[in-house]
């Protein structure tokens, strides 16, 4: 951040100077000094003057970072043998009794659940399979006659077999056959196929593979800048006009990520908050945190700004005919986004006309 303070002080003081140098070599006779009061050419088109104010100023951060998906995908094994004749678009949100695949045109869809479908589930069956399984046809078909037991009871047969007789399944009769659905812990985004359509598979082989919805963008920060994060700072993600909000969630010495990597820098790992319509994997984004605010200060166009020969910057200060006098400043953040920067200083007021290049 103290970089980009500078920089953009010193591409300031390169503008000032080239414009200031004919204005103070024609219309003005400066003293030794440099503090004589001197006159203002009122026919200058160049420079203008223009009050100190209070306002309020902001400075951010900003680095680039990458957008993934976390984890890295994981493949689902299938448990039905047979040819794949149909999969669902990669990009795809799957959950409670979404379809992925078919297999002989029979579908396979996923069940949100810790508890992996190792069985066929029939009448009378019990375990805590089936009460996984029971509680995902009780949400799917908003069904009453579905109990909360471990038990598969006939009555609870008659309505999983109505659902079936839509989605492809009728003729199981109210079982739920081993493979008809697979279960994973959350709702997932299909990042690809290891069978494509057409293709044959057997049980245990895996078909399609899935990572979670959650997306993060990983950015490496210098090592000045980190102080201002902690884990659940919020920040900005971009991607062209898109946007949307992110907090941290970990810290990795950039180094020990990647050879090659800063070793001056942290990487840092934003989750993208919410479902977000970022473009895919792999994109470039940028990344706004921690954002310093000062409320009710002084404040000046950048441009004001002039760099002294001692050192430090000044401003010329109009005084009330015309006349002006360079008054060194104290100068604190720089606002690009309102081209504004903080000052203070013996005598700087609200109101006091100061000269500015106006290009």
């Amino acid at each position: 951040m103290r970089t980009k303070v500078w920089l953009a002080l010193a591409i300031v003081a390169l503008v000032c100077v080239s414009f200031f140098a004919g204005y103070v070599g024609g219309a003005l006779r400066a003293s030794q000094t440099g503090n004589a009061v001197v006159p203002v050419d009122p026919a200058s088109p160049r420079i203008v003057s223009v009050a100190i104010r209070r306002t309020t100023l902001a400075v951010t951060n900003t680095v680039t970072g990458t957008l993934m998906h976390r984890p890295a995908p994981w493949p689902l094994v299938g448990q039905t043998a047979g040819v794949v004749t149909s999969e669902v678009a990669v990009g795809s949100v799957c959950g409670d009794g979404s379809r992925l695949y078919s297999v002989n045109d029979a579908p396979v869809f996923l069940v949100v659940g810790s508890i992996p479908l190792w069985r066929e589930i029939t009448v009378g069956d019990v375990g805590p399979d089936v009460g996984e399984i029971k509680a995902v046809f009780a949400s799917l078909t908003r069904s009453r006659q579905l109990t909360a037991t471990d038990s598969y009871s006939a009555a609870d047969a008659g309505v999983v077999h109505l659902w079936q007789a839509t989605h492809g399944y009728g003729e199981a009769g109210g079982s739920i056959p081993l493979g008809e659905f697979l279960a994973e812990p959350t709702t997932v985004l299909v990042s690809g196929y290891q069978s494509s359509v057409g293709s044959t598979v057997a049980p245990g082989q895996p078909v399609v593979t899935v990572t979670t919805t959650q997306r993060e963008v990983v950015a490496s920060v210098p090592l000045d800048a980190v102080s201002t994060l902690k884990l659940g700072t919020t920040a900005q993600i971009s991607v062209g006009t898109e946007q949307a909000q992110a907090h941290v969630t970990g810290f990795a010495p950039a180094a020990a990520q990647q050879s090659g990597a800063d070793p001056n820098s942290v990487e840092v790992t934003f989750a993208v908050d919410g479902t977000s319509t970022l473009d895919p994997d792999g994109t470039q984004v940028e990344v706004s945190y921690g954002t310093q605010q000062a409320t009710n200060v002084l404040a000046v166009p950048i441009a004001a700004l002039l760099a002294l020969a001692e050192g430090g910057y000044g401003l010329q200060v109009v005084g009330p005919h015309g006349a002006t006098h360079l008054v060194p400043v104290t100068v604190g953040i720089i606002d690009d986004a309102q081209g504004l920067a903080q000052v203070s200083g013996v005598d700087i007021q609200s109101g006091l006309q100061v000269s500015v290049p106006s290009i």
